[in-house]
C-alpha cells in the first residue's frame, strides 16, 4: 500500500520519514492554531462579555489584514529563517503584552 501511494504521489522510499515528520509538524500547527483560537475567544467572552464580541471580531479581522500586508511587504526581501525568527519574537512579545494587560486589569484592551 505504501509503495502504491508513493508511486501515486511521487514519493521515494527514502523520503517517507521526512514527509511524515512534515505532516506531523503541520498537524501540531493546526491543532495549536485551532486550540489557541478557541481559547482566545473563550477567554475574551469570560473576561469582557458578549457585548463587545462584535468589536473583538472586527479588530481580529483588521489585525489580520495589517499583519498580512506587513508580511507581504517583507516576504520576498528577507531570508526565510530571519523572517520566521522575527515573527516568532513579535508574536511572543504580543502575547506577553496581552498577558500583562490581562493581569493589570485592562482586559478590554487585551
Amino acid at each position: 500500500m505504501v509503495n502504491f501511494i508513493g508511486r501515486l504521489i511521487n514519493i521515494r522510499p527514502t523520503e517517507w520519514s521526512r514527509l511524515l515528520f512534515l505532516y506531523l509538524m503541520y498537524f501540531v500547527f493546526i491543532v495549536g492554531a485551532v486550540w489557541s483560537e478557541l481559547t482566545l475567544e473563550a477567554a475574551f467572552l469570560q473576561r469582557v462579555g458578549v457585548d463587545a464580541l462584535s468589536w473583538f471580531l472586527v479588530m481580529k479581522a483588521m489585525a489580520a489584514i495589517v499583519i498580512s500586508s506587513i508580511y507581504a511587504a517583507f516576504a520576498d526581501r528577507i531570508n526565510n529563517k530571519t523572517l520566521l525568527v522575527a515573527f516568532l519574537l513579535i508574536a511572543s512579545l504580543v502575547i506577553l503584552i496581552g498577558l500583562g494587560l490581562l493581569e493589570t486589569g485592562f482586559a478590554i484592551i487585551a
